[in-house]
């Protein structure tokens, strides 16, 4: 076998394993798209407290929950925890064959920058549970905004036009501006629902305040009734 045909073989074989890994990262991505949409879900209709506790599921382990349980809003909540559990589980598989497969050292940063996301998604989601702070909730949205950027980024750096584009000598120019729009772009999104999730959180409080006002007897407009 003459060292071409050797050569030609190798970079087959690479191209096979980063196919998969493209498709693995695809499937994570579009995952983490449907975790969001179940996220969203359970905002709209204000059910993210039906499930009180965490990271049990009323004093059950969350995968042993029964499914004769899954009644009204826990319904959504329980499934929301359950697919971010999943998406946890493909981060963990998705950096790991990263860390393995490829040899470029950004790609791998952003492995385990996406793995540390994910993690600190799930802790977020829980505190918000247990400490009832809406700030959390906000940051608990837009890190996930972030995170599928990343995984955004993974799966055009895993594909095939990539490395045909890298051939090209004007690669760095070409990066560099890639870069560049995905980051303005993630910045963008996140300002624009940063801002439009704190005046629902400042909202929320004001509604709570004026409820709470109202049931306080003998109580009105601050002042006590003589």
């Amino acid at each position: 076998m003459s060292p071409n045909e050797s050569s030609s073989e190798a970079s087959a074989v690479i191209d096979r394993r980063h196919n998969w890994l493209h498709r693995f990262a695809w499937f994570t991505s579009l995952a983490t798209l449907l975790l969001i949409c179940s996220g969203g879900m359970v905002t709209s209709k204000g059910v993210g407290l039906a499930v009180p506790d965490w990271p049990t599921t009323f004093g059950y382990n969350m995968f042993l929950f029964p499914v004769s349980k899954w009644v009204g809003g826990i319904f959504f909540e329980h499934t929301h925890r359950l697919i971010a559990s999943t998406v946890g589980l493909l981060t963990i598989i998705l950096a790991i064959w990263i860390w393995r497969s490829d040899r470029r050292r950004w790609i791998r940063n952003l492995g385990f920058a996406a793995l540390g996301a994910v993690i600190l998604q799930g802790v977020l989601g829980g505190l918000r549970v247990t400490m009832l702070k809406a700030e959390l909730g906000i940051f608990h949205a837009l890190l996930a905004q972030a995170f599928l950027g990343m995984l955004i980024v993974i799966v055009l750096a895993t594909s095939r036009l990539w490395f045909r584009i890298s051939e090209i000598d004007s690669i760095p120019r070409a990066t560099r501006t890639l870069f560049r729009v995905v980051i303005c772009t993630i910045s963008i999104v996140i300002s624009r629902s940063s801002i439009s999730r704190w005046r629902m959180a400042r909202s929320y409080r004001t509604h709570r305040r004026r409820s709470s006002r109202k049931s306080m007897p003998g109580v009105t407009r601050g002042r006590y009734r003589t």
